[in-house]
């Protein structure tokens, strides 16, 4: 990845995600991911040292008409290849600025190593390039997003597909409501295996385990990690949300919307997390009524009828008070389903972490502690995991967590 703008943090680094991703189902090995900035003898020294370890080399960044774009031009330095204009290049970007001024630094993006093979950008002016020498293989691919990731799907791809004669075929199991290390204990033996592989992967408040396989086609690679699925769902389904990538709103937005159920959330130091997680997926309008923020007692009293003695006898954070706050937005919003959290978020206070999730559905009534004040837990790390805890709460008190329900 080339750009000063990474290493100095003024952006975050999504194409090497994503490049990563495209290769793992493509069954290539990436080993080694490097960042350096626009500065050509540095540049020089990061490509000489890729193409001397590994046969496939993939630059992001740098194609640009600028200056400090120099990609292009210390790579075919690196390989002792000459720059040439393409005038097929020059003929496309004299469209593109069609009626419009373009600046003769655009032409540099005409110039390409010779014998490169020239990959087009259709949402973009630098196009990306393919070189092969002594038998590895450059690709260079502009820096936007919005340009890499099609390229690397439309143009890349196929290229690569031809260059491997095994596929990797991985898929994701979502656990929610036990921890990496419990997971990795029950899984241990299964994750020492090599084909396919299960890797656990921490995520906030919950576990991503990860299947992969290699085999001659797709459907020999589905089948063993079919296999494996079922011997982890054997250990550990009880926590298995989903084997389908979906997040815990997106299961929850999909499954209430299936059985035509309506939920409300009341909020306290979540501040309307749990409501604006739901929205953020498509369509949950089906389900979510209404939303309260109730800070403060009074409120949680007035609008939720949490009753003052609770308040005083057992105060705003704990078990009792969660409880009535779900049942309370229910009854306020008539939905099926009320969900609650109150606790401290911190930074500051005595019992910072202790939140209680509480969850009303057809007369029964959860709540979870979680005492997230022993990690040390950051204030927006604290009401992710509340967030989590409420949706994931929503989820089991229907009966709807398990993955098959999917």
């Amino acid at each position: 990845m080339v750009g000063t703008e990474l290493l100095l943090g003024d952006i975050v680094d999504t194409n090497g995600k994503f490049i990563a991703g495209e290769l793992a189902r493509l069954g290539i090995n990436l080993f080694y991911q490097t960042v350096v900035g626009d500065n050509r003898l540095r540049l020089l020294d990061a490509v000489k040292r890729a193409a001397g370890r590994s046969d496939l080399v993939i630059f992001s960044g740098g194609l640009g008409p600028t200056a400090d774009d120099i990609t292009r031009e210390t790579v075919s330095e690196a390989l002792g290849l000459e720059l040439e204009e393409d005038r097929a290049t020059v003929e496309r970007l004299k469209a593109f600025f069609a009626g419009k001024n373009m600046t003769h630094n655009n032409l540099r993006q005409a110039m390409v190593p010779r014998g490169a093979e020239i990959l087009t950008n259709d949402r973009g002016t630098a196009p990306g390039l393919h070189i092969t020498k002594d038998s590895k293989h450059f690709f260079l691919l502009p820096g936007p997003p919005i340009e890499l990731e099609p390229m690397m799907t439309e143009r890349v791809r196929p290229i690569l597909e031809k260059l491997t004669d095994r596929t990797f075929v991985s898929r994701s199991l979502k656990l929610y409501g036990i921890g990496e290390s419990s997971a990795e204990d029950r899984l241990r033996d299964l994750m020492e295996e090599s084909d396919p592989t299960l890797a656990p992967y921490a995520k906030t408040g919950e576990v991503l385990l990860r299947i992969t396989s290699s085999g001659k086609d797709r459907a020999e690679c589905e089948a063993k990690n079919g296999l494996m699925q079922k011997k982890v769902t054997d250990r550990v389904g009880e926590y298995v949300y989903s084997a389908s990538g979906e997040t815990l709103e997106e299961a929850l937005v999909k499954r209430f919307t299936r059985r035509g159920l309506k939920i409300a959330t009341a909020e306290s130091l979540t501040g309307g997390l749990i409501s604006q997680r739901i929205t953020s997926v498509p369509g949950a309008s089906a389900i979510l009524e209404m939303s309260a923020v109730t800070y403060c007692d009074r409120a949680k009293h007035e609008l939720l009828g949490v009753k003052e003695a609770t308040l005083k006898e057992h105060t705003a954070v704990s078990e009792e008070t969660a409880a009535e706050m779900a049942r309370g937005v229910a009854a306020l919003s008539g939905c099926d389903v009320g969900v609650s959290a109150t606790g401290y978020a911190g930074p500051t206070g005595e019992h910072v972490g202790l939140v209680y999730v509480g969850a009303f559905y057809r007369g029964e009534t959860r709540v979870v502690r979680l005492d997230t004040h022993r990690n040390g837990c950051e204030r927006e790390y604290i009401r992710q995991l509340a967030a989590n805890a409420a949706i994931g709460l929503a989820l089991r008190i229907t009966g709807l967590f398990g993955y098959e329900n999917q």
